[in-house]
């Protein structure tokens, strides 16, 4: 959830802002930490609303249509198996791309060509950082 309000908070042309979380208890910590910030800087979040809003969700990101509407996904995959970086690949192809620009992963996603891989600091990985995978769809990239 942290990526998903960081964006929500720094990038004022984010009209929707969706995190997917499948472990309950990440998501009950994110609702939980996305309350207390909405409760401390209240009057900023409601000078710059704009009809914008943050949604957290809890489940699977393979049962969900983020597909038709979303722009930027970043899909935290460092545990999935190779059955659901696979299902996320079919998805991506036989769903079409919607109105996805860019989908960055953890993992490579099976038979799909990465566009750039980039090492990106991650709170277990300083100062190494941990290999991210971009896929472009913004011109039929991928």
């Amino acid at each position: 959830g942290k990526l998903v309000v960081q964006a929500f908070l720094e990038l004022d042309n984010v009209q929707r802002s969706i995190g997917i979380e499948l472990s309950p208890t990440r998501y009950q910590a994110a609702v939980m930490a996305w309350d207390t910030i909405r409760h401390e800087y209240n009057n900023y979040l409601l000078s710059s609303d704009r009809g914008r809003r943050l949604v957290l969700l809890q489940g699977d990101l393979l049962e969900y249509d983020w597909i038709t509407d979303a722009t930027h996904v970043y899909v935290a995959s460092l545990c999935f198996s190779n059955a659901m970086m696979h299902e996320l690949s079919q998805k991506l192809t036989t769903s079409g791309h919607g109105r996805l620009q860019c989908l960055a992963t953890l993992k490579q996603l099976p038979g799909l060509d990465y566009s750039r891989m980039e090492y990106v600091e991650m709170t277990w990985t300083r100062p190494n950082g941990c290999p991210v995978y971009f896929y472009d769809f913004s011109k039929n990239g991928s």
